[in-house]
């Protein structure tokens, strides 16, 4: 009887290290993956003017096992540009002589047409990725674009950023149940 308590113990041992190295073995390839969902998001962006920055510094991928938080990739670590300043608020004109990018702000200013809140998008999609936990067994990824800007480009047929991400996942046989525009 012990022997075969014995031999239980060391299989048990056995498939516990062994799930934990394909666990660390599947990471980068997973980040990997969030990085390119990432960066097709950045692609259906191109042609976007952009004001402060912050809807292109506000996307972000977090990779999830069993729902729990494995990483998180955000568009500031891949573009290497910040925003130029935190978020505007609805009504509120931007106050720099640049927009992010570099163009300068000439003749009449940007005013904000959506916001409640200042803050930086990609502190904002951080927090939001951290506070979800998805319920799908396995690997899973939740993408995010966290600034209230997004909701509002959302509405509009030809900006429907991350509409038009979620069909094109789809398009390629993704199990997609939401991309969020927070």
């Amino acid at each position: 009887m012990s022997n075969s308590t014995s031999l239980n113990s060391q299989i048990r041992d056995i498939v516990l290290a062994t799930h934990a190295k394909t666990i660390e073995q599947m990471k980068p390839y997973m980040q990997i993956q969030a990085s390119t969902i990432m960066n097709i998001i950045l692609d259906e962006m191109d042609g976007f003017i952009p004001v402060t920055g912050n809807t292109y510094n506000s996307i972000g991928v977090g990779c999830y096992l069993d729902g729990k938080l494995m990483g998180i990739d955000l568009s500031s670590q891949e573009l290497n540009e910040p925003a130029t300043r935190v978020t505007l608020v609805a009504g509120e004109a931007y106050n720099l002589e640049y927009y992010w990018g570099g163009s300068p702000v000439i003749y009449n200013r940007y005013v904000a047409p959506t916001g409640t809140e200042h803050y930086f998008g990609k502190d904002k999609a951080v927090k939001f990725l951290q506070s979800k936990r998805p319920s799908t067994k396995g690997w899973s990824f939740i993408a995010v674009i966290a600034v209230d800007y997004a909701k509002y480009l959302e509405a509009k047929p030809d900006a429907n950023l991350m509409t038009i991400a979620h069909d094109q996942f789809a398009s390629m046989g993704a199990n997609i149940s939401v991309l969020m525009a927070e």
